[in-house]
This record gives structure tokens, sequence and C-alpha cells, in this order.
């Protein structure tokens, strides 16, 4: 194709023949020769430089030090770019585009090759020469800025050498993929949900174990290498050991999927699947449960957060609220972490209910997503608290651009006082029971 360089050019070799051929003028006919040879040579060189290329790409995500799951949302990967050329003359003076997808492009490259990244939201590499019957490798670094699938099927090969007045392109297929997983905060406790009681959470007793917690009084089954003879010989009845199975803890953490508030990336749904991942951690650390409650559809069970994560990190926006459904259908004792906009009333409200049915819930309060200058910014989040408060619900606030505020506040049980939500003042708060 044609490029305007090359038309302009064209134009130019056209009217010189004409003046050339009327003129008679030698050394017009000579530079008029030298253009139509130039155009001859452009025309040619890019196509051959595209025809039977291959291409291929790939991510190599960078592992931060002490990170267990990577990359996460801020992290950075390389980008590698592969042509491989098949022919047996080398090619010259080829680009590749790689499309916008959830990465940016940084401003460092590693480039043995010379990669020559374009500003701007695609990422362009240049190569100079591959080699016949050899490829030649570039890579460049990019941000992961979106959670989810990042993934390229097609890189646009081009030519446009020597002059920029022609050019060739091919599209070949590639299959490169890679999952960011959403940002997480490292917590060392959780002590607003500690403050829950309810049915899941606590110790539990087994038949066997490592650890000894105690004793009690023999049932058929049990094993004789289980006795507990000195007990046995001081109360004059059969006695066996009790063990200790370890911590028995159980946690849903639900959030609205549906109608989702603010914008990319400061909206709710990002800052709960943050949360969520966090808060989650721990919990499994610990040898317990975490449930993601986020519909109808019930609860899926995580016992592994690389599996929870994943879970989190290709999680969508639903046509529809969903929030409301998940705490009815949360069960008596069980305990619940609900993470909630503060401009959502039908969801605060859900929680107050899930409350007053006997659920151990516990819930952080999102404000300041509909606007700074809303009627419903601050002063909504003042009435979530309140509303949750008069229902014995413990709740912290998270405003938006804060959340490591937030996040402080649920790992350190700071819970929001109704009467200063409104201007951000908050009071410590680190045993309350539901």
């Amino acid at each position: 194709m044609i490029t305007r360089r090359g038309v302009g050019l064209l134009v130019i070799a056209i009217i010189g023949f004409f003046v050339a051929s009327a003129t008679r003028v030698g050394w017009l006919h000579l530079a008029d020769a030298v253009l139509f040879g130039a155009l001859a040579v452009s025309a040619i060189l890019p196509h051959a430089s595209v025809s039977r290329v291959a291409a291929a790409a790939r991510f190599t995500p960078r592992r931060r030090a002490g990170s267990e799951i990577a990359p996460v949302v801020g992290d950075s990967a390389d980008l590698a770019v592969t042509l491989n050329n098949r022919a047996t003359f080398p090619r010259l003076f080829v680009s590749a585009s790689v499309p916008a997808t959830g990465t940016g492009s940084n401003s460092s490259s590693d480039s043995g090759s010379g990669a020559s990244p374009s500003p701007g939201p695609s990422s362009r590499f240049f190569i100079a020469h591959v080699p016949s019957r050899s490829s030649s490798t570039v890579s460049e670094g990019v941000v992961c800025r979106r959670r989810g699938w990042d993934s390229i099927d097609r890189i646009t090969v081009e030519c446009r050498a020597p002059f920029g007045l022609f050019r060739a392109r091919r599209r070949p297929a590639v299959d490169a993929r890679m999952l960011i997983y959403p940002t997480w905060f490292p917590m060392r406790r959780l002590r607003l949900i500690d403050s829950l009681g309810g049915e899941h959470s606590g110790r539990r007793p087994a038949r066997r174990g490592e650890e000894v917690a105690g004793s009690r009084r023999y049932v058929a089954g049990d094993a004789m290498r289980d006795m507990h003879w000195k007990n046995t010989a001081r109360t004059g009845r059969p006695t066996v050991k009790e063990f200790d199975a370890g911590l028995e803890e159980s946690l849903t953490i639900t959030f609205e999927t549906g109608a989702v508030l603010g914008e990319e990336p400061e909206t709710t749904l990002e800052y709960a699947i943050t949360i969520a991942a966090s808060v989650g951690r721990v919990v499994l650390a610990r040898g317990g449960e975490a449930h993601l409650s986020l519909g109808a559809s019930g609860r899926e069970v995580c016992h592994d957060w690389s599996e929870m994560m994943r879970r989190l990190a290709v999680l969508q926006p639903a046509p529809a609220t969903v929030m409301v459904d998940a705490l009815r259908n949360a069960e008596a004792g069980s305990r619940v972490l609900a993470i909630v906009a503060a401009e959502h009333e039908s969801n605060v409200a859900a929680v107050v209910n899930a409350a007053r049915r006997g659920v151990s819930v516990a819930a952080v309060v999102l404000e300041g997503f509909a606007g700074r200058a809303s009627a419903g910014g601050l002063a909504g989040a003042a009435d979530a608290v309140r509303t949750l408060s008069g229902a014995g619900v413990p709740a912290v606030v998270c405003p938006v651009g804060r959340i490591a505020q937030g996040m402080d506040a649920i790992e350190r049980g700071v819970l929001a006082s109704p009467s200063k939500a409104a201007t951000g003042d908050e009071r410590p708060r680190v045993e309350m029971a539901a």
C-alpha cells in the first residue's frame, strides 16, 4: 500500500517526466529516473520483508520479593516478541505492534536487537535485521494496570523500508496469556473479624490429633492407645485423651458485584475485591475456610489462597444487584464480612436484617464513590454506620482513595463512630460482639 509520502513523490515524478520531455534537459531525465527507481524499490522491499514471517509473544511476570503470586495490579512484567524468518534472505527494518490490553508500556526496554517502544497504550518494537532462517527477539517492560486475563492473539508486522513510500502489513496469529491478580495488602491479624462470635469460630475437639487438649469419658470405639491412664486411675472411670484439632474458622465474604460505583480503577468492586483478597489470605493462613458469597447461586468455598485469588481476578460486574440475595442466604450463626457502599441503602438494610436473624456480621462501609460533591457522600457514610451500629454490627469506613486506611482499620479493629463518620474521625474498638 502506498503512503502519503509515496503519493507525493509519485506526483513529483510524473510532473518531472512531462517537464523533462518538454524541455529535453538531460539532468531532469536523470533525476526523474532516480525518483521512479526509488518508487520501484520501495514498492518491492516491504512486501519481501513481511512475507513468510512468523511471530510469537510471551509474558514473563517479575515476581516481587516475598510475593506468593504474581503479577498483581501494579506489578511489572516483560513482554517479549519474537519474529521468525523462514526465508533464505534476511528481513530488514521490520516493526511489530502489539495492541493495548491490560498492560501499559514502561519507559524501560530490554532489547538486544534494537527495540524501540512507542509511547501510548500499544507497544511497538523495531527490528533492523532478522537473519535468514533465524529469529530475533525484542522485549520491553510493561505495567499490569488491570486485573483479569491479559491476552494477545495477533501482532501487526509492518515494513516501510527503505524510504517509507510504501508499506506492507501482516497479522500473524500468536498466543500469549497472563492472569493479573488483584491488589492485596499484607495483614497480620483481623481484629474486626475476631470480635465476632458465631458457630463457625473457635477451637474444636477431635478424637485424633497431635496436641492433647484434655480428657473425656471413654465411649465405644475409642482406641486403647488413647487411654488416659492417670485420669482413669484417679477417677475410677475409663477416660481417654481429647486432642485439639486446631482452629475451626469459617468466614463468608460478600460484596456487591452489580451496581458498581466510581470510575476505574477507583470503583466499589475493585476495592471490595482487594479487601476480600487481603482478609481471605489471613483466614486461610490460619487453617480456616473462606467463602465467597456473591449472589443467589450460593457460596464458593476456597481452601487455597491462590484459588481464591484466581476467582477474584476474573470476577466481572453482574447485570443486577446481588448482595441482598447473598445476605438473605446467610445462615444463622455463621460469620460474615459484608463490604457495602454507603450509597446502597438496600444493601445496608440487608446487613441489618442478617444481623437480626442471628448472623454474626461485620461491615466495611465504602464511601465517596458516588462523587465527593454528591448529596450522599460523607453524610451517607455516617447514616450507614449509624444504622449498622444500631443493629450491633461492627463497622469500619474505607474512603475512596484511602484504601490503606480502611485495611488498617480492619486489622486493628478501629470502628467508625456513628457521630463522627461524616468527618472521617474514628474511635478504637477491639472487642465488640454482634
